[in-house]
């Protein structure tokens, strides 16, 4: 990943964060891409997607099947706790909030939660307060906006101008190309130079 052309790597101290983005602007690929820097510097994760293709993508670029695990109604809390990547099943929301409670780790976890604008407010309730949180969607199919731009996001990032207005100003951008807004940087983001 790249900002302004030079390596970018989001860390603990820049989530929360928020990715915004229409269908095929590319901000689908750069949150997974996210994900998976994330992994790689050794974080452990929670993911709730609303399509498998991200988990898809997410193993392809970490090659973390063998340290990842996805959970159902009776999962043992234990063999959960012991893999660095939860999946938690798209059509099984209400597990998100079962798995974070029972684990001893759920702090140090960074949370998933892409396409937010296919789950309702329940979903939202349970990330709302997190700090390690991304979240990646489209701001106007999202059925809680209000609530979502509320949140104190350390970092925000535009693959293109929501129609909803927020505080960040956009700029023009390329397509596969977003702004990156936070207290201490900002900038034009992209997957390739």
């Amino acid at each position: 990943m790249f900002m302004d052309d030079s390596e970018l790597h989001i860390a603990n101290s820049d989530l929360p964060l928020l990715i915004h983005g229409d269908d095929g602007h590319g901000a689908s690929l750069f949150s997974v891409s996210v994900m998976a820097d994330l992994y790689a510097r050794g974080a452990k994760l929670v993911f709730l997607c609303g399509y498998h293709m991200a988990r898809d993508e997410f193993e392809l670029q970490t090659q973390s099947k063998q340290d990842s695990i996805i959970v159902s109604e009776d999962f043992e809390a234990a063999k959960v706790e012991s893999k660095r990547v939860i999946f938690i099943p798209s059509k099984q929301p209400e597990l998100l909030r079962q798995v974070l409670e029972s684990l001893s780790d759920s702090d140090e976890r960074v949370v998933f939660f892409k396409n937010f604008d296919l789950f309702d407010d329940s979903v939202f309730a349970v990330v709302e307060k997190l700090s390690n949180v991304v979240v990646m969607g489209n701001i106007d199919n999202c059925s809680y906006k209000t609530e979502l731009l509320a949140k104190n996001w350390v970092t925000q990032v535009y693959f293109s101008v929501p129609q909803i207005e927020v505080q960040t100003k956009i700029p023009e951008l390329e397509k596969y190309k977003g702004y990156l807004k936070s207290d201490n940087k900002e900038g034009v983001v992209s997957l390739a130079q």
